[in-house]
């Protein structure tokens, strides 16, 4: 039993400072701690104004990261819209819409160029067109009061209602008449021509002017009397043939006269108007084409300026966003460069408050583990 209790007693004894040489090294780490500790915590004292820039900073980068997030949920999904789907990084996304932009810009003010010269090209057939929808107008007037004035000349010449139809018959039979009463006067002037002679040779040869057979005293009278009441009569006769002569040439000569007015009623009914309606036709058709060629590009240009304005919808929240993204850059780069400064023993960056309550609770420690070893130590001794 003595030699059990004597091996007992070293093997305690061995324990013992076995236990005490732990407890010297935790001891002594947990000084080495708290005096890190301690340190740092001078050193953060010494660096409190970069802490309290650090922790400004970090919250104006927050504060950026939140009002970036903000415009980007907003607008992502306009933004897929524009970029067929695609939501680009946050550093390739004013870039991207800017490309997007060039483009239908270009296409919109080419659209826009092509508008307006159709538009013009419109606006100038319908002026065409109702210049010569006037000249028809015009042209249709003036036919009329050709018409009517003719009609009217018709009337007070043969005293009864004509129409313009009838003018070239009415001045062919006009002057039908007029040649005949013409003709007339000139077959009765003939025969007053002959009777003169007649006279003259059978007072001067005393025979008969026709047969050349001789005259007797009475027969020879009896002739001359004879032509000289045809003479009388024939003289009487030309009168009234001589007046109706120029009746009828005066009457055809006031109708020939219309021959130009008539001439042209014609040439309008028949040439100008035909003309002016065989213009305005192919105005019209043509019209109808560049009406529908504006409306064609009026249709795309209103599409493109829709693209484009989505598009310019995104330009000011874009750049918003992407001067946001280059401050967040700024400012992330200040707060790392303080992180890096203020970084203490590789242990990241602590607040004050987060180094006391370390440097208490290593204290505290250090104070329980001392009591133990000293606790420990004198159970061993007694």
């Amino acid at each position: 039993c003595i030699e059990v209790e004597r091996k007992q007693n070293q093997l305690a004894e061995r324990d013992f400072d076995s236990n005490i040489r732990q407890k010297q090294r935790e001891l002594y780490s947990i000084e080495q701690e708290i005096k890190t500790v301690d340190r740092n915590k001078d050193i953060m004292a010494a660096d409190s104004e970069d802490r309290v820039k650090l922790s400004l900073k970090k919250a104006e980068l927050e504060n950026h990261k939140k009002k970036h997030k903000k415009i980007i949920d907003e607008y992502k999904d306009r933004i897929r819209r524009v970029l067929k789907g695609r939501l680009p990084l946050d550093k390739d996304l004013k870039k991207e819409i800017t490309q997007a932009l060039r483009p239908i810009r270009i296409e919109f003010d080419d659209l826009n160029t092509k508008s307006r010269e159709a538009e013009k090209d419109v606006n100038m057939l319908q002026i065409k067109i109702e210049e010569v929808n006037n000249n028809l107008s015009k042209y249709r007037k003036d036919m009329e009061s050709r018409k009517r004035f003719i009609e009217s000349k018709l009337q007070s010449l043969d005293r009864q209602s004509l129409s313009i139809d009838s003018y070239l018959k009415v001045l062919e039979t006009t002057r039908e008449k007029r040649d005949v009463q013409k003709s007339k006067y000139n077959i009765a002037d003939g025969m007053r021509q002959m009777f003169d002679p007649f006279e003259r040779v059978a007072r001067a040869h005393h025979v008969c002017p026709c047969c050349e057979r001789p005259f007797s005293a009475e027969e020879e009278d009896e002739f001359v009397k004879k032509q000289q009441v045809k003479a009388a009569s024939s003289a009487e006769h030309m009168k009234v043939l001589a007046v109706d002569s120029s009746n009828a040439d005066s009457h055809f000569q006031q109708l020939d006269k219309l021959r130009m007015v008539y001439e042209e009623y014609v040439k309008i009914g028949k040439e100008t108007i035909p003309n002016a309606e065989k213009d305005l036709h192919e105005l019209t058709q043509e019209l109808d084409l560049k009406s529908q060629a504006l409306d064609d590009v009026i249709g795309v240009l209103a599409q493109v300026k829709a693209d484009k304005e989505s598009i310019e919808a995104l330009v000011q929240p874009v750049e918003t966003a992407d001067r946001f993204f280059q401050e967040i850059q700024t400012w992330q780069k200040q707060v790392d460069d303080l992180e890096e400064k203020l970084d203490v023993g590789g242990q990241g960056v602590k607040t004050m408050e987060e180094i006391q309550s370390e440097l208490n609770t290593l204290q505290s420690t250090n104070h329980i583990d001392y009591v133990a070893f000293a606790s420990t130590f004198i159970l061993q001794i007694m």
